[in-house]
């Protein structure tokens, strides 16, 4: 799950991606939530009004407090679910292509260790054998940008490219991002395989 804290505006409100990807057409406003759901109770996220201790403005819910939301959730319609969404992960390009329908876009070959992506990307700068941080289906970054599979020119994209600003920290230089990039390939065995969005927002200054 990821958050927003809106406290700043709003007293005592959240609001909390479960899958961005889920089309909802059900809307539930009971006790401190209000809640958007498809007809198979697949919840895509959810208004909470109450107190919550998180640290940033965006972030990863820490597994106590998803265990807490859930319970409750599950209290108002048992039959709720709760899709298991890898918002951001280290990714290593195995190979890099010319897009056939633009000479501006490349197909990327991305493997996040027990899987492989296919993502579009305009930049010049990911080149094969490097590891670089990407957003995945499902998720949601620190603008408000859901993230969902579709394709570009009828080729497949499966993620995007995350920057800094993605993460939730401020707008970044190039060269900001480039030294952010840099350090993930010199440090990519403690974020290789893993949800990196809160282990990045801790570890990199």
């Amino acid at each position: 799950m990821i958050y927003f804290d809106l406290r700043e505006k709003f007293n005592d409100t959240y609001i909390i991606y479960v899958d961005s990807s889920i089309k909802p057409i059900n809307k539930l406003a009971q006790n401190n939530f209000v809640i958007w759901f498809d007809n198979e109770k697949q919840i895509k996220c959810f208004n909470y009004f109450g107190k919550l201790n998180f640290n940033n403005n965006y972030g990863l819910v820490d597994a106590l407090t998803e265990a807490k939301l859930k319970e409750e959730l599950l209290a108002i319609d048992p039959e709720f679910k709760f899709n298991n969404v890898l918002n951001f992960a280290l990714g290593k390009i195995e190979k890099r292509s010319q897009h056939p329908k633009s000479e501006k876009l490349a197909i990327l070959q991305v493997d996040f260790g027990n899987f492989k992506k296919q993502i579009i990307t305009n930049t010049t700068y990911t080149i094969e054998d490097k590891y670089f941080p990407f957003i995945l289906n499902g998720s949601i970054n620190s603008q408000g940008l859901e993230i969902t599979e579709g394709e570009i020119m009828n080729e497949k994209s499966q993620g995007m490219l995350a920057s800094l600003k993605s993460f939730g920290f401020r707008i970044a230089t190039d060269e900001e991002n480039q030294n952010f990039f840099d350090y993930l390939n010199k440090n990519y065995q403690k974020y290789f395989g893993l949800e990196i969005l809160d282990k990045v927002q801790t570890t990199y200054k």
